[in-house]
């Protein structure tokens, strides 16, 4: 596997696990309290490494510089600052890191490694991201027994009879 292969995974890694971690936290389907979710969640699908290829392409634009030019800047940068290049420093972690600080979840590779010039986009706005947790909705297997709600998405009791968020009645 190519060094930028491994980046791109790490970024997919992240977007699917953020993506069913929330499924999970919405929908009560799984039990994650303690838990590493990427020990309990399923198989990365294809959906997120397309989304971690769409975000390392544009990552790469704004940079005028490869992905693996990109690590190589920052472990320089950890080179000329004294940092230990460890755990929190792989390509994985980097992959990890800027698909964090695309999707604007506060964590930053700049947190454990040194600062150096790195133009990240802003996917805050969550469409690339709420269409994997729709996807993981989709592959819950819970989804027969407690669906979304069909008006508005969101996923209630299992019992329940309107949706708790837009009061539509639910057909079960």
């Amino acid at each position: 596997m190519s060094l930028r292969d491994e980046i791109v995974d790490g970024m997919a890694e992240n977007l699917w696990a953020n993506a069913w971690a929330r499924h999970v936290d919405e929908h009560r389907c799984y039990d994650l309290r303690g838990a590493e979710v990427t020990e309990h969640m399923p198989p990365v699908p294809k959906e997120a490494d397309a989304v971690a290829e769409k975000w390392a392409k544009e990552i790469e634009r704004r940079n005028k510089a490869s992905l693996v030019q990109l690590y190589d800047r920052a472990m320089s940068a950890n080179v000329s600052e004294g940092i230990e290049i460890g755990r929190r420093s792989t390509p994985d972690a980097f992959g990890w890191s800027l698909a964090y600080m695309a999707s604007g979840a506060g964590v930053s590779w700049f947190d454990d490694n040194a600062e150096f010039d790195l133009d990240v986009p802003d996917h805050s706005s969550g469409g690339d991201e709420a269409d994997l947790m729709f996807l993981a909705g989709e592959r819950c297997e819970m989804a027969e027994e407690n669906p979304p709600c069909p008006e508005c998405g969101a996923f209630n009791e299992p019992r329940a009879r309107k949706c708790a968020n837009c009061g539509e009645k639910l057909s079960k």
